[in-house]
């Protein structure tokens, strides 16, 4: 019972931390701000921050990939349909098409991009750490197909989600690069964007009709 106390201290100083470094980027200018202020909003020692994350760039990473775990859980969410084989690639194709429409990302997105920097932070940097936290999220979609379709081949698995995924990326920064000065860019040309890189993954990835 004592272990399982610690775990729960534990749990709750972790989401504390995440929480709080959420309400900083929002509040502040994208991923500025120091472990001093982190402790000071989640209510902790700053020495427990760093027993729960090695630096404030992992603490980010947890934001971001957090964030953008919303797609998993709207897949995680979906009854399988029986229409399609369970372990069929239309299936698994489908059902991912139908978390990421769900999921409402765009907002999540805009947080994204302020906690990796935002303006602030040369491209570089933006696209290494992006491509960390985008990794994560396409491992995580990987288990939840490979958990929902136990049949299917693990390469076309990995596969789809890394396509998809990474290609969340590419269509992210065409989107952030259309918002004018001051303004947040459309949902409308999220959705359309969206829609553009299922139609090309999913033109390359499904099997063709004889």
């Amino acid at each position: 019972m004592e272990e399982d106390g610690r775990t729960a201290v534990r749990l709750r100083h972790r989401r504390a931390i995440l929480a709080a470094a959420l309400e900083l980027i929002e509040e502040g200018d994208g991923s500025r701000f120091s472990a001093d202020a982190l402790a000071e909003r989640a209510g902790v020692s700053r020495r427990t921050v760093f027993n729960h994350f090695a630096s404030l760039d992992d603490v980010l990473l947890d934001v971001c990939t957090e964030t953008l775990d919303v797609a998993v859980e709207h897949l995680r969410s979906q009854t399988p349909s029986s229409a399609l084989p369970e372990a069929s690639r239309e299936a698994m194709f489908g059902a991912l098409a139908q978390a990421l429409r769900g999921a409402d990302l765009s907002d999540r997105i805009i947080r994204v991009w302020a906690a990796m920097g935002g303006a602030s932070v040369d491209d570089q940097h933006r696209q290494a750490f992006a491509q960390q936290a985008l990794a994560l999220v396409a491992d995580r979609l990987s288990e939840q197909l490979t958990a929902r379709n136990p049949g299917a081949d693990p390469l076309d698995v990995d596969l789809l989600a890394s396509l998809l995924t990474h290609g969340l990326g590419v269509i992210a920064g065409h989107w952030v690069a259309t918002a004018r000065p001051g303004r947040p860019p459309s949902p409308a040309e999220w959705d359309r964007l969206l829609e553009l890189l299922l139609d090309r993954v999913g033109s390359g990835y499904l099997p063709r009709s004889t």
